[in-house]
């Protein structure tokens, strides 16, 4: 996988029926992790995360990116603020706050 920032898309228990769509639709994809939460699958080498996460929201033309990293980051709360009001800026934003964490290792 060659995407550090990819598409999560939000499902109401059905991502894996989704992504088993798409990967069937498009040549070159497979799914590459499915649990009862998260199913990840890459087309053409991108990574794309389908997320089962209810029906507390409903179909819209929002996207959510998520980030990987394979270097040590850690997002303090003035980093965290800053991301979040680029991010929203001339935008409607429906969560309020993320928490981040860090590890190391």
């Amino acid at each position: 996988m060659n995407n550090e920032i990819y598409p999560c898309l939000w499902f109401d228990g059905n991502g894996k029926e989704a992504a088993d769509l798409y990967c069937s639709v498009f040549n070159n994809s497979k799914i590459t992790a499915d649990t009862p939460m998260v199913v990840q699958f890459e087309i053409e080498g991108k990574r794309i995360m389908a997320l089962n996460g209810g029906p507390m929201f409903k179909k819209n033309p929002s996207i959510s990116l998520f980030f990987t990293s394979t270097q040590s980051v850690f997002f303090d709360e003035q980093l965290h603020n800053f991301f979040y009001s680029f991010f929203s800026v001339g935008t409607s934003t429906v969560l309020s706050t993320l928490t981040f964490g860090a590890t190391s290792g």
